[in-house]
């Protein structure tokens, strides 16, 4: 009797062992089970400021691109606002410059400047309709263009009328300079005017009619 007593002993023993053992590892279970979930919380969280610092280092990403860009549109517009003012002070300077050349008849400094003045002033035609200035500015360049071949003109025909007595006489290779400056049709106008002026005692010694016109005379044509 005492050793089955002490068996059922051993017995109540074992058995509240193992419930012990069972219980320890339904908390244990319980425990692991809640530090998942709040690793998982956790890591999903991480993951949203992740992705929601992204998002705010691409739209920071994309406002400074966009402000560089501005920076470089309004760089581009303020170096050709500079560009074209300095363009402009040019143009006043060469028109200034030209008129008192002209004033002067100093044709070779006459006709070296007037292929910059038609490169400058070719730089603001397209403005010419909308700056009121600048339509006064290329109107004074023409006006002063047109005095110029006028005198160029009649300093050529005084040449022929007075000779050696005329002042421009010194100075026929830059007057000359200075048409071919206008180009063609300036050169073409002057050197038909000379050739006219020239073929004037021709024209009046030999027509017909007058003395010299006869087939006598021909040795003197």
């Amino acid at each position: 009797t005492h050793q089955l007593r002490q068996q059922l002993n051993d017995c109540d023993n074992e058995i509240l062992t193992v419930v012990r053992s069972q219980a320890e590892s339904s908390e244990s279970a319980q425990k692991n089970l809640t530090d998942a979930k709040s690793a998982i919380h956790d890591l999903v969280y991480a993951v949203e400021r992740i992705q929601n610092e992204a998002a705010q280092s691409e739209a920071l990403v994309t406002e400074l691109c966009r402000d560089i860009q501005s920076l470089d549109t309004a760089k581009v517009n303020l170096t050709a606002t500079v560009t074209a003012i300095k363009r402009l002070v040019m143009l006043v300077m060469a028109l200034e410059q030209l008129r008192t050349f002209a004033a002067g008849r100093a044709y070779d400094e006459a006709g070296a400047l007037i292929e910059a003045v038609e490169q400058l002033a070719d730089h603001f035609l397209s403005l010419r309709q909308q700056v009121p200035r600048i339509d006064e500015l290329l109107s004074q360049k023409e006006e002063i263009f047109d005095e110029l071949r006028k005198q160029l003109e009649e300093d050529y025909e005084a040449v022929l009328d007075q000779g050696e007595q005329h002042a421009m006489l010194h100075d026929l290779k830059g007057a000359a300079n200075c048409v071919d400056s206008f180009g063609m049709n300036m050169r073409k106008d002057v050197t038909t005017k000379i050739c006219f002026k020239i073929l004037d005692d021709y024209k009046r010694h030999f027509q017909p009619g007058e003395e010299s016109s006869g087939l006598d005379c021909a040795e003197r044509r």
